[in-house]
């Protein structure tokens, strides 16, 4: 019995369409496993096969690498060509990605509105970065109605998946009771494991805590240098000030002069005024021409970040040669001033007294 012509042409297409996307498929996983192994130039040659057969993944691949320049020339307004095709396919990570760039208007037009759709359905895909970036839209009401209840749900969903910043701010939102129950019990808990996960401000809060016994935990300088060296060793200002402290008093570990001074100096670098005011004084007890006139910069910069101590510190050198400090008494009055005006009461009694 002959086929009919038309019945003939529909299984002819359908083999064809089978055979495509086995192809598409190929070139698809193909291009993950370049991915996946940092070869990037290859990655993008087989994705870019693979979207010619429409192919969703790859699609949103292309964008991806498109985006960020990786094996490919960067360009941002085709990548957002092939993130878009993704998207309206489903692609998490499609749509993800273009959310950012909504957001951020790299290769269109910033629009929170259309950012906080696309990251809506990307979060209920399962992108964590996605509910993480709900939930603080939630928190801060940028793009959708502040509401922190939503956002404590959400932040759960990202920290449950890994994501030290929710679990961070799980622990602010428990402690401060913002869309929950305040439990500082379960604050402590989220921010143990924030710390463990490896978020810098975390770590220097709970080394804060061990060294006060806050939050429910026993004092241990020791575990307090500890955490707040971690905190250092990833560039938190706050923390290398705190590492720098330890070091200058023997808090949790051998008095050190030297390296006190190395992580002062890497805290005050960042502008961190206290840590510059804690350095100068360092440099000054060791009273070398070298060392005072370091010491005097680190106090200027203080100063200039409106310190009132420092202020106060430097009018005191001005007005009497300190530490080799060139006297003018003008200067001095002027650091004094504004010491006093920073809430330095002691510059009054100061400033009364110079000629």
């Amino acid at each position: 019995m002959k086929k009919n012509p038309t019945q003939q042409t529909s299984v002819n297409n359908s083999s064809s369409s089978r055979s495509k996307k086995r192809v598409s498929e190929s070139y698809y996983h193909r291009a993950v496993d370049y991915f996946l192994a940092d070869d990037f130039r290859n990655a993008y040659y087989w994705a870019n096969l693979a979207t010619g057969f429409h192919h969703p993944e790859a699609e949103w691949l292309v964008g991806h690498l498109l985006l960020r320049g990786d094996g490919c020339q960067k360009d941002i307004s085709k990548a957002v060509q092939y993130l878009r095709k993704a998207s309206r396919k489903g692609v998490a990570f499609a749509k993800y990605e273009l959310a950012t760039c909504f957001y951020f208007g790299e290769g269109v037009q910033r629009d929170v509105s259309t950012f906080i759709k696309l990251i809506k359905g990307a979060a209920k895909r399962g992108v964590p970065a996605a509910a993480e970036a709900l939930a603080q839209a939630l928190r801060d009401g940028e793009g959708i109605q502040k509401n922190y209840k939503l956002a404590v749900k959400w932040f759960h969903v990202a920290a449950e998946k890994g994501l030290p910043e929710s679990m961070y701010c799980l622990y602010v939102r428990y402690s401060l009771g913002q869309g929950v129950n305040r439990n500082m019990s379960k604050a402590t808990d989220w921010l143990i494991r924030a710390a463990n996960a490896g978020h810098d401000i975390s770590q220097r809060i709970l080394g804060e805590a061990y060294y006060y016994g806050d939050l429910g935990l026993q004092e241990d300088k020791s575990l307090a240098f500890e955490w707040c060296m971690k905190a250092a060793q990833q560039n938190d200002a706050e923390g290398c000030y705190c590492a720098g402290l330890s070091y200058l008093n023997g808090d949790g570990v051998e008095a050190n002069p030297k390296m006190a001074q190395h992580w002062l100096r890497v805290a005050a670098r960042q502008n961190y005024s206290d840590a510059q005011l804690d350095l100068a004084r360092s440099l000054f007890r060791e009273n070398t021409k070298s060392s005072c006139e370091e010491g005097l910069t680190w106090l200027r910069r203080a100063a200039n970040l409106k310190n009132a101590e420092a202020q106060l510190g430097l009018g005191m050198m001005l007005s009497t040669g300190a530490y080799g400090a060139p006297m003018n008494v003008e200067d001095a009055r002027y650091w004094y001033q504004q010491a006093l005006e920073n809430g330095e009461q002691k510059a009054q009694w100061y400033l009364e007294r110079l000629p």
